[in-house]
């Protein structure tokens, strides 16, 4: 056994049978402490709210993947990536949530799709890596599967080509919303993601996330377009960290966040 772990069947037998109890808690109490990936900057342990983890999760669950009480939802993503939590948070919209564990490329590339036969899936998340994988293996699981139920696809994790994009349409299936999304750890959500009412563009993002004010600045700090430059989140969100675990000024709060810019006059 794991030292400070707990196995499932243990936790679950540790209750009792009577009336669950429910405590009152103001709207930012920390529901999550979440550790980014290393991948913009040094790992971070960042302390969430409640509300604004629910309520930025909601706009996106309803508003720009339009998940509705009838969607059976699943996401390739173990507890330890943030879309585990965003997967939680399709319970507050009636959607029923389907998880799996395994290898999802195990035998043949075919788990997920079976799954989705199987459970009547309608929402099915993923990453541009397994999309890459099926390209590689030469898969067609419009072919090889029943997949009525599916009528959308989320995508995340890294850019995806938009030969990606044009393989999920040829290989999968035509009627249905290819939603690539980016977001990240820091604020358990997505700065930009998919329309459902708007058409997909192989290779790009559909829209900036409702009440997301991003832009993208040069090293100066200057908005640019069409070049590469730092992505920049220029008003406060629902969803961003209180705190970071340990950090009682907040000093590597606002170093990860607010001194870039700030030498060069822009405090973002």
């Amino acid at each position: 056994k794991l030292r400070a772990s707990v196995t499932f069947d243990d936790l679950v037998g540790s209750g009792g049978d009577g009336e669950v109890k429910f405590e009152q808690l103001p709207a930012d109490h920390p529901v999550y402490v979440m550790f980014t990936s290393g991948t913009t900057g040094k790992p971070k342990c960042m302390v969430q709210g409640a509300a604004g983890v629910l309520v930025n999760q909601l706009k996106e669950v309803l508003l720009h993947a339009d998940l509705k009480k009838t969607d059976r939802v699943t996401y390739i993503t173990s507890p330890s990536w943030m879309m585990w939590n965003w997967l939680m948070s399709c319970l507050a919209v009636g959607s029923s949530i389907i998880l799996y564990d395994g290898n999802p490329n195990h035998p043949d590339g075919g788990a997920m799709w079976n799954l989705v036969e199987q459970e009547k899936i309608s929402f099915l998340g993923c990453s541009a890596s397994y999309i890459n994988y099926l390209r590689s293996i030469s898969a067609k699981p419009g072919e090889e599967y029943d997949l009525s139920s599916l009528r959308e696809i989320s995508q995340t994790g890294s850019p995806l080509s938009a030969e990606g994009f044009q393989w999920v349409y040829d290989n999968v299936k035509r009627d249905l919303h290819f939603n690539s999304i980016s977001g990240g750890t820091d604020i358990n959500g997505c700065f930009a993601g998919g329309v459902p009412i708007q058409p997909v563009y192989a290779g790009e993002l559909q829209a900036p996330g409702l009440g997301m004010k991003i832009n993208v600045y040069d090293e100066n700090g200057r908005p640019i377009v069409d070049a590469l430059g730092e992505l920049i989140c220029e008003m406060p969100a629902p969803s961003m960290p209180l705190y970071f675990w340990d950090d009682p000024d907040n000093r590597k709060y606002l170093e990860a966040y607010f001194e870039y810019y700030r030498s060069k006059g822009k405090n973002v």
